[in-house]
C-alpha cells in the first residue's frame, strides 16, 4: 500500500524537475547533456513483459524533439529484495524506448535503506558488468547540500521533521522563494505528514493557500473542521503558536530557557518572534538570539 509520505515525496520531483537534475549535477557530479526542456514521461514499463513494472516518476530530459536523457526516480521506505531485479529493468527498458542513457534515483529517509540501496549489484555470471542506482539517503539529507532550491528543505523536512523542528521551520521559511502554486502544494504535504500534534504550532504562524493538490488527495473532515474552529481569534492564535513554538527550539538548542525569556516570547508581537526564530540557526548563545529585546 502506497503511503502518504512516499506520495509526498514523489510529489516534490514531480512539481520541480528541476531539482531532479540539479541533484545529478551537485551531488553526485554526473554530466548530463544539454537540453532545452524536462518532461514528465510515462513510468510505466511492462512492455514486453507480461508483469506490471511501473516506476514513481519518469523524467525526459529534451533538446527539441530528441530524448537525450532518461531519469528514474524511486521513492524507497523498506528494504525490497525485488527491486534489485526490476531497477536495472527499469534503466535497460527506458534507454530502448527512448533510444538514450537512463539513470535511476533512489530517495530513502532510512539509513539502512540507503546502505542496501547504493550497493552494486552484479548482472553477469563473471561479475565484471555491474549496475548501480544514485541514492540520496540520510547521509545527504542531514548534510549541507550546497543546494540552492528550497526543494531540498522541503525534502529534508518530510523526511526528519517529526523529530526536528528547526527543519520544518527551515523548510517553510525557504518555500517563500517559490511561486504561490508551488508554495501551496510544499505547504500542503508538509501539514499532512507532520501529524496534528507537531503541526499545530505552525499552521498557526505560517499561512498558505491549500493547493488542489492537497484538496484532490488529503482534505478530510477533521482538518475541515479544526479550520472552521480558529477562524475566531487567529491573529492571537499565531502569536500564542509562534511564540511556543519557539521556546520548544530554544530548549532544545540551549537547554532551560528562564522566566524573562519566556516572558518576553508572551509578550512579543508576531513579527518579533518571527525575527528571533530565525536567528535560531546561527546565535550561539540565548542572549543572542534576544540581543534587540
Amino acid at each position: 500500500m502506497v503511503s502518504d509520505q512516499h506520495e509526498a515525496m514523489v510529489e516534490i520531483f514531480r512539481q520541480s524537475p528541476s531539482f531532479v537534475t540539479e541533484l545529478f549535477t551537485n551531488s553526485f557530479g554526473t554530466k548530463l547533456p544539454e537540453t532545452d526542456e524536462l518532461v514528465i514521461g510515462d513510468p510505466g514499463f511492462n512492455e514486453p513483459a507480461p508483469t506490471k513494472a511501473t516506476a514513481d516518476l519518469v523524467l525526459l530530459l529534451r533538446k527539441g524533439q530528441e530524448t537525450m536523457a532518461t531519469i528514474i526516480v524511486e521513492i524507497q521506505r523498506a528494504v525490497d529484495k525485488r527491486k534489485e531485479v526490476t531497477w536495472p529493468l527499469y534503466a535497460l527498458r527506458a534507454r530502448q524506448r527512448h533510444q538514450c542513457p537512463a539513470e535511476l534515483l533512489v530517495v530513502t529517509q532510512d539509513s539502512k535503506v540507503e546502505a542496501w540501496a547504493e550497493k552494486p549489484r552484479i548482472v553477469d555470471l563473471s561479475g565484471s558488468h555491474r549496475w548501480q542506482p544514485k541514492v540520496i539517503g540520510p547521509s545527504l539529507l542531514s548534510a549541507p547540500s550546497g543546494s540552492e532550491m528550497p526543494q531540498w528543505s522541503v525534502l529534508r523536512a518530510i523526511a526528519f521533521g517529526e523529530g526536528n523542528f528547526a527543519s520544518i521551520q527551515e523548510a517553510l521559511e525557504r518555500l517563500k522563494d517559490l511561486d504561490e502554486r508551488q508554495q501551496s502544494i510544499y505547504h500542503d504535504l508538509l501539514r499532512k505528514l507532520l501529524g496534528e500534534d507537531t503541526w499545530r504550532n505552525f499552521e498557526m504562524a505560517y499561512q498558505y493557500p491549500q493547493s488542489d493538490f492537497a484538496k484532490k488527495h488529503y482534505q478530510d473532515g477533521r482538518i475541515e473542521g479544526q479550520a472552521e474552529g480558529r477562524v475566531e481569534g487567529r491573529v492571537e492564535g499565531r502569536a500564542e503558536g509562534q511564540a511556543s513554538l519557539l521556546q520548544a527550539q530554544l530548549e532544545a538548542k540551549f537547554g532551560s530557557v528562564g522566566p524573562d525569556f519566556v516572558a518576553k516570547l508572551g509578550s512579543a508581537s508576531q513579527q518579533q518572534l518571527q525575527t528571533w526564530g530565525l536567528r535560531i540557526f546561527s546565535a550561539e548563545t540565548l542572549e543572542a538570539v534576544f540581543e534587540d529585546a
